[in-house]
């Protein structure tokens, strides 16, 4: 995956789906492996959105 560069900012724009509920979730990161074990740790309190 590329990141973008807007300006001086680089960032990801990436689109996950949950495997439980089937929703979709759209975003943006600047550290994109940091941001992906954010949402898969089931300690974080937004993670029951993308479980």
């Amino acid at each position: 995956m590329e990141p973008l560069l807007l300006g001086n900012i680089l960032f990801f724009v990436y689109v996950l789906k949950s495997l439980s509920c089937g929703r979709t979730y759209f975003s943006q990161t600047e550290d994109l492996e940091r941001r992906i074990r954010e949402h898969n740790d089931p300690g974080n309190r937004f993670s029951k959105y993308t479980e």
